[in-house]
């Protein structure tokens, strides 16, 4: 039998989070680096918390800025669109 699970109002604000991300920076995908940013920006959720509590969290958030900065716009791999 196959059951379909809701997503969690925690996992629907995080996903909306990440499409925001994508959009804000003219992306036409939510990407994983998108979805990460998301998740450790979240510091109430399980995913932030522990990379806050492992010092890495601001360290992450500065290398998930230049890789975002470093996408061209609306392309899924740095390589114009």
């Amino acid at each position: 039998m196959r059951t379909t699970k809701r997503p969690t109002p925690r996992v629907q604000r995080i996903w909306a989070e990440a499409e925001r991300e994508a959009e804000q920076r003219g992306h036409d995908y939510v990407g994983t680096e998108h979805l990460l940013k998301a998740l450790a920006d979240d510091s109430r959720g399980a995913a932030g918390w522990m990379l806050l509590s492992l010092g890495v969290r601001d360290q992450l958030a500065v290398e998930l800025e230049e890789l975002l900065d470093s996408l061209t716009v609306g392309s899924h791999d740095g390589r114009e669109a």
